[in-house]
């Protein structure tokens, strides 16, 4: 009703008065209602009245108008949070609006927060549109980049790759090989993978993440106290925050910051495929799905299911969640277990499989074209880099192929997944790799016992090659833990007169399951063999350990002396009398040494042969 009246006051003004006249009196009084007024009296700032033409002029029609309505919303806001004192009448001018109002410094808050409001729904928008270069039939064989590659990551859906160098940022054409956008590195610079459009990606620098058009460079938002790594693209109209106190959501659709009640101890965040707004999020010792529900009025975080540490098969680890990746279907993440090996979770269940790989430690996992096979990069515990090597792991018939040249050859590969295909690094140039040449393929138990023999062997050739240690002090002692004590167990004080002593010590089992409070046993195997004297074994380390006894012809235990911080067994003793001891443990020790005072008064002997590695699988002794 009022704007009818308005109407036909303003016809009979510029019939009575005159087009000069009621232009000057429109300039001056209109709009007659009091937001409006209030923002023709503080309008925008020029750069956000710029972006807003940019929003109008996308080629989105339900996204622009969505935008508007919003925007219309939050404009009358802005009017009415900054004009609490005095709202002016129908019949006030601009001029007297502008000298009412009370609190200017408002209107500068809210242009801020306004700017990011814009910022996250022009990202929203950009989201939405088609890949910023399509994904080639015949991609760039080679792609070459200004200076050595730090690292690489690829759109999902389209045509791009985004190569972070000693130099530079740049965004490649992956079909022609162009450089579409390149900027200069700095030092604590970090980036993002594109979306999966690859028309955005993420930056920081200490303390603010951008938001960058890949084409132009052009920086759409900042964010303070985000790293781009703490920031994940999940799909065309979400994000998340893997940082600050909470972990928070990114509703590029409306534009806001949907805070959570979970705690940011998640290191990975993925979309699970097939399930609209569902979501899961992952760390060392959980995965959980959650759901984002009631997008459109008041947002809630709903979890859907949890799986977890003392969940069966789960064996997630923190540190490895940055080297592992999802499959090339989307449906399961790939990364390396808490004690090494691999693991399998499902995002559709939430279910984890898991593949024991023995001594070969696994520290990064690609998935290849189809889902059935991964390559595992790793190294025999704990010999280094000269134990590295590369496998190709069929998951579904438990088979594993090595590769041949392992990671001498290929030592930095990485996987395409808008070309479902392989690539390697080497230097500046990324190559793309047609088939991994591959060795015969054996049972992953078969191999597995190969590993084990393999790291073995090196063991023994280290303490053969290795120059004898001068003498040195014991480990000191460790408190023994107070759990009771097998009744097989015999805690005796009696010294046998004649006995070759032999000591291991290790930290820990190459196959136990350690960490963040868990301190599960893992099994090492001692091959006992014949000796000129009966053997005293003393077995000692600090994670608890099942030690299995493999007793050859001719073998003569007399005791096993037992030192561990957290409680250890041993099988397969025969008649040998089993003792705890509390002297601690020595993993570096090689060579004859000095025994401990424990190990002298139960023995009679002053020195015994040690032989120790950080990781053990596998001993040998006796035959001395």
């Amino acid at each position: 009703m009022l704007r009818t009246v308005i109407a036909v006051v303003a016809g009979i003004a510029l019939t009575v008065f005159g087009y000069g006249v009621f232009t000057w009196t429109a300039e001056r009084y209109l709009p007659f209602s009091a937001e409006d007024k209030i923002s023709k009296a503080f309008p925008l700032p020029p750069e956000l009245r710029v972006r807003l033409e940019r929003i109008a002029a996308f080629d989105d029609i339900e996204g622009v108008r969505n935008f508007q309505e919003l925007l219309e919303v939050r404009l009358r806001l802005r009017a009415l949070n900054c004009a609490t004192a005095h709202m002016p009448a129908w019949y006030d001018s601009i001029e007297a609006v502008k000298k009412q109002a009370r609190n200017t410094a408002c209107f500068t808050r809210q242009d801020l927060e306004l700017s990011t409001w814009i910022g996250l729904m022009e990202v929203g928008m950009i989201l939405r549109q088609s890949p910023l270069r399509p994904i080639p039939t015949t991609p760039a064989s080679t792609l070459r980049a200004d200076a050595f590659i730090h690292g690489v990551g690829f759109a999902a859906q389209a045509g791009i790759g985004l190569f972070h160098t000693r130099k530079s940022i740049q965004a490649l054409d992956i079909g022609s090989g162009e450089v579409l956008f390149s900027e200069p590195s700095s030092s604590g610079l970090n980036v993002s993978l594109p979306s999966a459009n690859g028309r955005l990606f993420a930056e920081s620098v200490p303390h603010t993440l951008s938001i960058k058009e890949t084409e132009t460079g052009r920086t759409l938002l900042e964010a303070p106290d985000i790293a781009g790594y703490q920031w994940v693209w999940l799909d065309q109209r979400t994000a998340v925050i893997l940082s600050r106190s909470r972990v928070s959501f990114v509703d590029f659709s409306r534009g806001q910051f949907i805070q959570t009640e979970l705690p940011t101890v998640f290191g990975r965040a993925l979309a699970v495929p097939g399930k609209n707004d569902h979501y899961v999020l992952v760390d060392g010792s959980q995965a959980v799905e959650v759901a984002l529900l009631q997008r459109d009025t008041t947002p809630v975080i709903k979890v859907m299911q949890r799986i977890d540490s003392n969940s069966e098969g789960f064996l997630g680890y923190h540190s490895a969640l940055n080297t592992g990746q999802l499959s090339s279907d989307g449906n399961t993440f790939l990364s390396p277990t808490a004690v090494g090996g691999l693991n399998l979770l499902s995002l559709q269940s939430l279910q984890s499989q898991s593949i024991d790989t023995g001594p070969f430690e696994v520290l990064r996992v690609l998935p290849t074209p189809g889902s059935v096979k991964v390559v595992i990069e790793g190294r025999l515990k704990p010999f280094g880099k000269d134990a590295e090597d590369l496998f190709v792991v069929d998951v579904s018939h438990q088979r594993v192929a090595p590769v041949n040249g392992g990671r001498r050859v290929w030592n930095r590969l990485e996987f395409v997944p808008s070309l479902q295909r392989l690539g390697a690094i080497n230097d500046s140039a990324f190559t793309l790799v047609d088939e991994l040449p591959l060795g015969i393929e054996t049972d992953v138990a078969e191999w597995r016992g190969r590993m084990i023999e393999e790291a073995a062997q090196r063991q023994m050739q280290t303490m053969t090659h290795s120059a004898p240690l001068g003498y040195a002090q014991a480990a000191p002692p460790l408190p023994i833990s107070t759990a009771p004590v097998p009744e097989s167990y015999a805690a005796v004080s009696s010294r046998p007169a004649d006995t070759q002593v032999e000591v291991i010590g290790v930290y820990e089992s190459a196959n136990g399951r350690h960490g963040a409070g868990v301190h599960l046993p893992g099994v090492i195997d001692v091959d006992v063999r014949r000796s000129k004297l009966p053997l005293t074994l003393v077995l000692t380390s600090y994670e608890p350990i099942t030690w299995k006894l493999h007793r050859q012809p001719g073998a003569n235990i007399k005791q096993v002396l037992l030192s561990s911080y957290h409680p250890s067994t041993v099988e397969d003793t025969g008649k040998a009398k089993v003792i705890v001891i509390n002297a601690g443990y020595n993993y570096k020790a090689s060579g004859r040494r000095p025994l401990s005072g424990d190990v002298r008064s139960l023995t009679g002997a002053t020195d015994g042969l040690f032989q120790g590695t950080y990781s053990g699988a596998r001993f040998s002794v006796g035959d001395n």
